[in-house]
């Protein structure tokens, strides 16, 4: 499976709204810092490492979990949606999945069916960094598949034993 290409991007325009400022002013302040742009029909964008020098802001580590028994609400796209925002401020994003349907993973272009996953730092000592892929600048995800089904019963015996 080919993985695809994403390319999340900011406007200018919304940089300015943001920081409070012209976007005239946006542009002045990319241009003195040399900032990586690109333009599109007469309007500025740019990614994680130019919002990383154009606002920063320092992120305070956090933990957000996106989860609901009931399915098609929404989750999977909320939570993709909520780590590329967050890098276009800026923000280091690492995604965790564990459900095994791992549609976050395939939203994030992986195909997990070679890599760790969750499970397999638990039953079959994969490391926690050997499970990480980047997506893009700023978005990395800990991929899923199918086999962490298992994770529920593993970590209830696992947890019997202590």
């Amino acid at each position: 499976m080919e993985r695809k290409q994403l390319n999340p991007k900011m406007l200018a325009s919304e940089a300015a709204n943001y920081l409070n400022i012209s976007v005239q002013a946006v542009h002045k302040k990319i241009r003195s810092n040399n900032l990586k742009i690109g333009k599109s029909q007469n309007r500025v964008y740019f990614g994680h490492s130019t919002a990383k020098e154009l606002f920063k802001i320092t992120f305070v580590p956090k933990i957000y979990t996106f989860h609901l028994v009931k399915g098609g609400v929404g989750k999977t796209a909320m939570a993709f949606l909520f780590a590329l925002r967050s890098a276009l401020y800026g923000a280091k994003v690492l995604l965790i999945e564990i459900d095994q349907q791992a549609n976050l993973t395939r939203s994030c272009g992986i195909n997990s069916s070679e890599r760790p996953v969750m499970i397999d730092v638990l039953t079959q000592n994969a490391t926690i960094n050997g499970c990480i892929v980047n997506v893009l600048d700023g978005v990395d995800i800990i991929p899923s598949r199918v086999d962490n089904a298992l994770l529920d019963n593993t970590l209830m015996l696992q947890h019997k034993k202590y």
